[in-house]
This record gives structure tokens, sequence and C-alpha cells, in this order.
């Protein structure tokens, strides 16, 4: 799932994919800050989708159901709760027309991962953009290298290697002055 979404630079059908799950993402952070939903059933849910949620997170949930529409076989992400999203599979009649290829695959692994609990470890890096799994609940980057350029490149880090530096050269030019004060030494 990772690797596909870091393929495929340029690609409209990926970036839609890339954009559901910044959606679902977006839409998650957005009701955990609020505290949850109660609903366990589709039937619990209108309320909610119009009330308690806001414009923001009925935005993104339009967004999502739309990216879902082109299925024929069209799964419903309905809203996040603690352990994953509530969702559900609606069946359509087919119109002559079919969604092959990966997008279909890769649509169905994202409703897998919401409904799952764990789309919300699949993020971008905080540094290269590069999308990754993360393992825990902190992890912002993809590599130590992306996690030490962010580091150097913020004004702690960047505070910290200026200490170190003067420190660094301090001591070379203190080297320097006992080399010269040693072969003065051995002159006389």
């Amino acid at each position: 799932m990772v690797r596909a979404l870091n393929g495929g630079r340029g690609d409209r059908k990926v970036e839609g994919v890339r954009q559901l799950v910044r959606d679902i993402n977006e839409c998650d952070r957005l009701l955990a800050g609020r505290g949850y939903p109660r609903a366990t059933r589709r039937d619990e849910l209108p309320e909610l989708r119009i009330g308690e949620c806001g414009e923001q997170v009925e935005a993104l949930m339009e967004r999502i159901d739309e990216a879902y529409k082109k299925l024929l076989c069209q799964p419903k992400l309905l809203c996040p709760t603690k352990s994953g999203w509530i969702g559900e599979w609606e069946y359509r009649t087919p119109n002559g027309r079919t969604v092959t290829g990966p997008t279909q695959i890769w649509l169905a692994a994202v409703y897998g991962l919401a409904v799952g609990g764990l789309l919300g470890q699949v993020r971008e890096c905080k540094a290269c953009k590069r999308w990754l799994f993360a393992r825990r609940k902190d992890q912002r980057f993809c590599s130590g290298g992306c996690r030490e350029k962010d580091y150097r490149s913020s004004q702690e880090g960047r505070a910290k290697r200026t200490a170190y530096m003067r420190r660094y050269r301090n001591g070379l030019r203190r080297r320097d002055e006992e080399n010269l004060r040693v072969a003065r030494k051995k002159r006389k």
C-alpha cells in the first residue's frame, strides 16, 4: 500500500488515493478531538452527520463518499470510532462500465485499513513527504535521515549545532596554540 502511494507521481488515480487517505485521516483527527460518536450502526448516524460533525467534517465525508462512488461494489465509510471506522459495502447494478486495475485494489485496501483502525498509521513523512506505515503512534518520519534533517533545520537543532561547532573550533584553536607553544620550546 505504502509503495503504491509513493509510486506513480503525476498519475491522477494514484493522487486520488493519496487524497482519500489524507481526507480520512483528517476526518478521523477532527472527530477524535471532539470525542468519537457513540453510533455503531448506520441507522444511528443521520443526526450525527448533520449535527455534531461540523461543516469541515461534512465536506470531508462528501469527498470520501465521492471517491468510492466509482466502484461497482461500493464501500461506505460512515464514521470513525476509537477502534476504527464504521463501514459497510453497498452493491450497485453494473452499468456496463467496470473499474479495473490497481486503483480498485487500493481503494479496497484503504477501506480495510480504515475499518480496522490502522489507516491513521499510513501517513506522509514530515520531511520528504513520502508515505510510510508508522510502527509507533508518534512516528512522523520515514527514516533516521529524515528525522535528522528535520531536527537540523529546526531552531533547536541549529542552536545545538552552532554550540557544538563553537566548542569544536575552540578546541582546534587550543590545540594549535599548544602545538605552537611546544614547537617553540623545542627550538630553544
